[in-house]
Order: structure tokens, then C-alpha cells, then sequence
């Protein structure tokens, strides 16, 4: 580099040394916080939500995204339920 004496040079060099340690601890940090929303991403995804109808011949699981999952019946329920109780209880779609 010209124009620039022994004394100059090294300042400049150990400041580009410490611009890339920098550099280097947050592209760290960055990679790491990536890791950590994926995992977070992952799970809430994988999120669901079961309940059971107070009488119990429905229930119900749903997704992270509301979308229904698991609607299984009790047959035993089921034979001796009230035709329009059970329509309430049930849900629409």
C-alpha cells in the first residue's frame, strides 16, 4: 500500500482483524438465532389441541392451524345419543 509507513499498516491490519473477529461473532450469533426459530417454528407447528364434547361422544384435535385432525366417536354414546343433541355437538363443516 503505498503511502503508508510500517506503523500505519499494522493499525490498519489490526483493525481489519478485529472488523472480522466482529464480523465472525455475529454471523455466529445470527446462525444460532436462525436455529433457534426453526426449533421454535418446528414445535408450534406441531402444536395440537384435543377436547372432548361435556357429554363425551365428541372429540375433537385440532392442528396449529385450526384444521381438524381426529374426530373420532364413542359408539357407545353414539347409539344412545339424542339425534339433534348429537347434531349440536358435533361440529359444522
Amino acid at each position: 500500500m503505498a503511502g503508508l509507513d510500517d506503523d500505519d499498516r499494522a493499525s490498519m491490519e489490526a483493525r481489519n482483524a478485529a472488523m472480522k473477529e466482529r464480523m465472525n461473532g455475529l454471523l455466529d450469533k445470527f446462525h444460532g438465532q436462525t436455529r433457534l426459530l426453526e426449533e421454535a417454528q418446528q414445535a408450534a407447528s406441531s402444536t395440537t389441541a384435543t377436547t372432548t364434547s361435556e357429554d363425551g361422544p365428541v372429540t375433537v384435535t385440532v392442528d396449529a392451524t385450526g384444521a381438524i385432525t381426529d374426530l373420532p366417536f364413542d359408539a357407545k354414546s353414539f347409539k344412545q345419543a339424542d339425534p339433534q343433541k348429537f347434531a349440536r355437538t358435533a361440529p359444522a363443516r
